[in-house]
Formats: structure tokens, sequence, C-alpha cells
């Protein structure tokens, strides 16, 4: 969220996987470089060959720190491929409706033909892990495309006014879209 949101993201170096400190970490720590570039590139090469399975894989196995390595490098590069949609571009909240729309959050950002639809699960505690996701749908605005692509999982998905949550959510339960 915090990558696709407007402003500047946060993120300290080392913690790239999972912090679980108390404090904030500081300059003090030692960072393991070598075994996070060795991460980084396996998970590069896996992504571009099966990217669906690595973030299947990566969700199962989420508490190895693997996943928030792999979503920070993923969500930082599509600011740096696509600088003006991040510095220039509007941020619309998308209307979600449906039984379980108190529990999403959606937003696009655009800017002239590119779009980015960022969709995440709100307050999830309260929810089983394998959420049926039932009826809900995020409302999408007019947009000259109507297909677009997980960035997360490669899946395209054709659409229209609306998007269904449980076929987004089908492999990991977040999406961040783009046109194609």
């Amino acid at each position: 969220l915090k990558n696709m949101a407007p402003g500047v993201p946060d993120t300290f170096q080392g913690t790239e996987t999972w912090n679980l400190n108390f404090v904030d970490p500081d300059n003090r720590r030692s960072v393991p470089y070598e075994v996070l570039a060795k991460n980084l590139a396996e998970l590069q090469n896996e992504y571009q060959n099966d990217a669906a399975t690595l973030a299947g894989r990566l969700w199962q196995n989420a508490t190895d720190g693997k996943l928030k390595q792999w979503v920070t490098w993923l969500t930082l590069n599509e600011r740096i491929q696509f600088p003006e949609l991040f510095l220039k571009g509007t941020y619309i909240p998308l209307n979600v409706s449906g039984k379980y729309k108190q529990h999403i959050i959606a937003f696009r950002r655009n800017f002239e033909d590119e779009h980015l639809i960022v969709i995440l699960p709100l307050n999830t505690g309260s929810l089983p892990a394998r959420q049926d996701w039932e009826d809900t749908r995020i409302e999408l605005p007019e947009m000259n495309t109507v297909t677009l692509e997980n960035r997360l999982t490669r899946q395209l998905f054709e659409v229209g006014q609306v998007l269904d949550v449980q076929d987004l959510f089908d492999v990991v339960p977040f999406g961040i879209l783009r046109n194609v």
C-alpha cells in the first residue's frame, strides 16, 4: 500500500524482509546484503518464468519474509518504470460493493493512458484464511482499456464496469493491475 499510494514510500535498508523489532530500524544493525541480493535475484528469475506460481508459493510461505521482499521490489519497480504516473498521476478511490465491501481498499492511479489499480483486503483478522468474497466487486471508472494485467501473477483480466474480487484474489489476496 505504501509504495502505491501518493507520496514518497519510506523504506529502511535491511527491512526488505520482516523486521519484528520493537523499535524503528537504525544504521547500527548489520544488513545481510549478500543474502538479500541472492534472494532477490532468485525471485526475479522465478517471476520471469512463472509469476502466478511464485506468488502462490510466497503467499503460502509468507513468514520467511521473501513475500515482503518480492512485493517491495515489484512495487518500487513500478514506480521506476512509470515515474510520471506516480509524480503527476491522479489518485482516485474506487467504490466497492457487496457483502465484504468494508474489508477492501481500492484505488486507481492514472496519468494519460497509464492506469494502475490497487486492491487490498482490510481488517482481515475477523475473516477466514481462505475467504470467499462472494458478491464483493470493485466498481471501475471508464478507461480506454478493457484488459488489465495483475502485476503480481501476470494474470490477464478482461474487465468492464466491475471487477470481481474473488477472481482477482484467486492466487494471492491482493492485486496490482496495470493496463496492457
